[in-house]
């Protein structure tokens, strides 16, 4: 994987974070979604070539600082575009007697958007 490459997977990482976190209002969804074309290996390993990158020393004074995510949240974006919401845990583990923790996608209710998230 080339450099530009990875920068574009975790750059498509942090553009999902921001969105769904409410730090940026608007996003182009069709270059968004483009993160559902990158397989789960691919992401992780372009996450770690820009963390090892960034950890370098500058070199000529300027440095271009990138964010990068933890792979269990690299994970969690995965899971977020390629599964569909429906009643079942994506995934389970036992946390004691007769208890789970699971992860499900659920559908959210037009009741639950605000604004930002209707607007075309």
């Amino acid at each position: 994987m080339t450099e530009e490459e990875a920068e574009r997977i975790v750059n498509l990482c942090v553009l999902h974070v921001a969105y769904t976190q409410g730090w940026i209002a608007k996003v182009d969804l069709d270059r968004l979604s483009q993160i559902r074309e990158v397989p789960l290996a691919d992401m992780v390993q372009a996450n770690r070539m820009i963390a090892e990158r960034k950890s370098k020393p500058s070199t000529g004074g300027s440095r271009i600082i990138h964010a990068t995510c933890d792979d269990r949240l690299i994970a969690a974006i995965y899971v977020a575009w390629h599964y569909d919401a429906d009643d079942e845990a994506v995934v389970t583990r036992p946390c004691g007697t007769h208890r789970k923790v699971g992860l499900a996608i659920l559908p959210v209710h037009e009741d639950d958007l605000d604004e930002m998230e209707r607007a075309p």
